[in-house]
């Protein structure tokens, strides 16, 4: 059923069928992640349909109790942050590769014996990804059970469509309040980037009915792929800390050795940071102008 469908449908009947339809999703990914735990591509659709998921659950909020959404919306989080640890490692990899190709002979030994490293970091992911499968499915179809079982009529009766709305203002609202001012730290720019996340997935919900969702999209797109790479940079230097700092606890004699190729990794990061901060900068300036994400 297509959006415009079920655009007038009462809140309650849609939350059924959008519900059901996105939980089994995620199942549906998180079998095929299962089924090929190394393959990249299947941990980020899982991730993308848990986002689906949980803009749908917070969009139908109105239609449960608020313990009920808040179970299931942990649910989601579980499998998402699991999820998410392997990607990281699944991103930092090649990154770690590219730059490595293009330095020097004294710096590679540092990125190998860091591969090395990252290598077993990735095997523990894809161990506590794996452990998903013992609990999560049933986990899903449980929770989507209580989902349905406790939903409701919210009050004054809306349509779909009026609760798919309200979520998109809302968070177009929280948007403007997380950019009023340039983030000055890495925890303010994710700020950003998750309320981003949140509004691009709600408007993408109710995209048939919005005549500014491509706007939107267009907009949120560039936003996240900005910040999706500053915050690309914040993780790749704290797995290039963490490495460091193991190396010096078990390997301190041969640190001298691979001191240069940490310090030239640790810049380079920087150097994402500062450019992507930049970029967010230039979004920041063209936005705040012509507000064509909120489509004023």
């Amino acid at each position: 059923m297509t959006t415009s469908q079920l655009a007038d449908l009462p809140a309650k009947k849609a939350a059924r069928r959008v519900l059901t339809e996105q939980f089994e999703s995620v199942r549906e990914r998180l079998l095929a992640a299962f089924a090929e735990p190394t393959e990249p591509e299947r941990i980020h659709k899982l991730r993308v349909a848990l986002r689906r998921a949980t803009a749908a659950l917070d969009a139908f909020a109105p239609c449960l109790p608020r313990r009920i959404h808040k179970h299931a919306r942990r649910e989601l989080r579980s499998i998402r942050r699991t999820a998410g640890a392997a990607r990281d490692w699944d991103v930092f990899v090649p990154v770690v590769l590219e730059w490595a190709s293009a330095q020097p002979e004294t710096v590679r030994s540092f990125a190998d014996a860091l591969l090395g490293w990252s290598a077993s970091k990735r095997d523990s992911a894809q161990t506590a990804l794996l452990g998903l499968i013992d609990v999560h499915p049933a986990g899903l179809e449980a929770t989507l059970t209580q989902l349905l079982d406790h939903l409701r009529r919210p009050k004054g009766d809306p349509t779909a469509a009026d609760l798919g709305r309200e979520r998109v203002e809302i968070l177009q609202a929280e948007l403007t309040a997380a950019i009023e001012h340039e983030p000055t730290t890495d925890e303010e720019y994710h700020e950003v980037r998750i309320v981003g996340k949140r509004l691009r997935y709600a408007v993408e919900l109710i995209a048939e009915l919005l005549p500014e969702a491509d706007r939107i999209d267009a907009d949120m797109r560039a936003l996240q792929e900005s910040l999706g790479h500053l915050n690309d940079a914040v993780v790749g230097e704290s797995h290039r800390a963490a490495f460091v700092n193991y190396f010096l606890r078990f390997h301190p004699a041969e640190w001298e050795r691979l001191k240069p190729g940490a310090d030239a990794l640790a810049a380079h990061f920087a150097a994402v940071r500062e450019a992507e901060r930049g970029r967010f900068r230039e979004w920041r300036e063209r936005t705040s102008h012509n507000h064509e994400w909120t489509g004023d």
